[in-house]
């Protein structure tokens, strides 16, 4: 402003209007300045939220898309070893010539199969107490699960319906053909049933659940079933009788155990055609299990009395182990590292570690050890014994 005064001080009058003029262009060039800088500061406040924003957004959708770390149900205990079986509970209130057991999959539930009693125990796995009967027409004999627990799937050893006979005679001789049934958990109802083979026994799962096989024991085939429309779409001649079978982790393959031929069949499941025929497999095949990594498979030999290890790279058995007298089924932790087996006879319980293939425990339950069965977390062990009539669980310890 004294620089304006002093230039009109100086001025005449005639030069007054063109002083006005360059104070107002200075007036005018100070104003925009001003409005520019407090543009720029805004603009730059604004980029910097924006960009924290985006910032937040991105660490959100990063939290919200991350997968979490896929563990086994057994995690807690996939590196802890064997110690002991400690008996829980022995049951015999309903229990009535006890065939299988299988524990659902969110472990609640146990489920066992009375063949003579004509139905299936529904057990509660923490209480151990019987919640509910179900009522047959037919023998049950094995399981199935699928839907995450929601489906139970038994197989009848032969139907007591009209029209059937009401005693089986020579068992070899018997040729009626009998049904799996499918029930449905959240309805309590039968929701299929569906005609397989003579005698059916195991039934087995696909990974994808797309398909189930089931052992036809006296028409010595399996029975192939499509979990979309529940009918068979396939018969598939194998050994003479067969029983234990258990799918490859991805699927590819089943391997059948051919009890009565002494053989095992490898079903190569796209073409659902038997692929070879394993021999020197040891008397009686009966029951098998498959490593969650595919790499072998363990199966006990009812007639000789061993569990066997079975290479699936070279299908062949690579090692042995002698159990005891007429061991019968097996099952294993989820980490592969124990294999659990019963032997009827003996009342034997054997856990063996697979990482040495040496029996690390034998304990006993009830005479006629048939069935058994690990809850998902591996914790506890389930024994049915058919011919004491009881149901036996075991807590297993870990060091």
């Amino acid at each position: 402003m004294f620089i304006f005064y002093t230039l009109y001080a100086n001025q005449s009058s005639n030069d007054y209007m063109k002083i006005i003029k360059i104070y107002l262009i200075f007036l005018c060039v100070f104003a925009v300045s001003v409005v520019l800088i407090n543009c720029k500061v805004d603009s730059k406040s604004e980029v910097e939220q924006l960009n924290d924003t985006i910032l937040k957004r991105d660490t959100i959708s990063e939290l919200t898309t991350q997968k979490p770390e896929k563990k086994s149900p057994s995690a807690e205990v996939d590196t802890l070893e064997f110690e002991s079986l400690e008996p829980v509970v022995r049951i015999t209130e309903y229990v009535n010539n006890p065939k299988s057991v299988i524990i659902s999959p969110d472990g609640r539930y146990a489920y066992i199969n009375n063949l003579e009693g004509m139905n299936t125990m529904i057990i509660d796995a923490n209480t151990f107490e019987t919640l509910a009967l179900i009522e047959h027409t037919g023998k049950p004999v094995e399981f199935g699960i699928t839907q995450e627990g929601r489906y139970i799937w038994i197989s009848y050893f032969r139907l007591l319906e009209p029209g059937y006979p009401k005693e089986l005679g020579n068992e070899r001789s018997y040729k009626y053909k009998s049904v799996v049934v499918v029930y449905d958990t959240l309805t309590e109802n039968f929701a299929h049933r569906i005609e397989v083979g003579i005698i059916p026994k195991v039934i087995a799962v696909s990974p994808d659940e797309k398909l189930v096989l089931v052992a036809n024991w006296n028409s010595n085939d399996i029975s192939v079933i499509s979990t979309a429309t529940y009918e068979v779409i396939k018969t598939i001649s194998v050994g003479a009788i067969p029983r234990g079978v258990k799918f490859t982790p991805d699927g590819k393959y089943a391997y059948v155990c051919n009890f009565g031929g002494s053989t095992i069949s490898k079903i190569n499941i796209d073409s659902l055609e038997v692929e070879s025929t394993i021999k020197n497999v040891g008397y009686k095949p009966r029951d098998i299990v498959i490593s969650s990594k595919g790499d072998y498979a363990y199966f006990s030999n009812f007639g000789d009395g061993y569990l066997r290890k079975l290479d699936l790279e070279t299908d062949e058995v690579v090692d042995k182990l002698k159990i005891s007298s007429e061991a019968r089924s097996v099952c294993m932790s989820n980490n592969n590292r124990y294999v659990f087996v019963v032997c009827y006879q003996t009342a034997d319980v054997y856990v063996i570690d697979t990482e040495i293939f040496e029996i690390v425990g034998k304990y006993k339950s009830d005479v006629g050890a048939v069935g058994v069965a690990l809850t998902p977390n591996n914790k506890y062990l389930w024994v049915t014994n058919q011919k004491t009539g009881s149901i036996k669980v075991y807590k297993v310890i870990y060091k």
